[in-house]
């Protein structure tokens, strides 16, 4: 049986003691017990037993694809007009382009 399962069949009228008992038998951390507990009860046993997904769910540092869109056509225009097409003339020429404005 998983762990997570039995944490979460774990009964509510258990003697004083039984959880650190258990965290130290399972070598697991009584906050990490308390967490799936309260998992298991508002979403269920099988739900808590599942793995959840590690992406945030906010990523307020990810480039707009319109903004990377314009710098993958600079960069190409800036490799057509001669070697020198790194991230700074990029960033050069999408900004004296703009000129502060957002570009199209």
């Amino acid at each position: 049986m998983d762990i997570t399962l039995k944490i979460a069949n774990f009964p509510d009228g258990a003697p004083r003691g039984a959880v650190a008992e258990f965290c130290a038998t399972y070598r697991i951390s009584r906050s990490w017990f308390h967490e799936r507990r309260a998992r298991a009860r508002a979403e269920g046993p099988l739900a808590a037993a599942a793995p959840r997904s590690r992406a945030p769910i906010h990523r307020p540092r990810l480039t707009a694809p319109e903004v990377e869109g314009c710098a993958l056509l600079v960069r190409q225009q800036l490799a057509e007009e001669g070697p020198d097409n790194g991230p700074t003339s990029v960033r050069h020429r999408m900004l004296s382009a703009c000129r502060g404005q957002p570009c199209q």
